[in-house]
């Protein structure tokens, strides 16, 4: 595929479409009574088991070695990060006298953080798809009759 025809587009359509259900579900969560937001807890718990899960069986039949490594670092800090979250943060938060004080400031803190590493996720996306760009510009234009590369 070229890249006029867009090689990220359906990637991009699933990132956007990912985004606006991620905002609209956390500002309508932000309104909830507490309940309410417990049950969220334990949807977005399965929900991100279930990512994991198909994560970790889709790279069964990947035929890259890197991708597989990159779905391994990315199952391992998932894992490690959930756990920070349910035994260490709070405790780190020494700080603050008050435990369920502790918790729900630990608990700010790591969302933050997770938004933040959101972003940077989105750069180093940003970064391998330049890459992979470029090099399906290199490969077009050894391939074209203009292109300047000879076979």
């Amino acid at each position: 595929m070229s890249v006029q025809q867009g090689i990220f587009s359906a990637k991009l359509c699933e990132m956007d479409e990912q985004y606006e259900r991620f905002q609209a579900r956390l500002m309508t969560c932000q309104q909830m009574e507490h309940e309410a937001i417990r049950r969220e807890c334990g949807y977005m718990a399965r929900e991100c088991r279930e990512s994991e899960y198909i994560l970790a069986q889709s790279m069964k039949g990947c035929r890259s070695r890197a991708v597989r490594r990159l779905a391994d670092i990315q199952l391992e800090y998932m894992k490690k990060a959930d756990d920070i979250l349910e035994n260490d943060m709070a405790e780190d938060m020494s700080d603050i006298a008050d435990r369920a004080e502790r918790r729900a400031e630990a608990s700010t803190l790591y969302a933050e953080f997770s938004m933040d590493f959101a972003v940077q996720a989105m750069r180093h996306a940003m970064r391998a798809a330049l890459t992979a760009i470029d090099a399906q510009m290199d490969c077009d234009e050894k391939r074209s009759p203009q292109g300047g590369g000879n076979p």
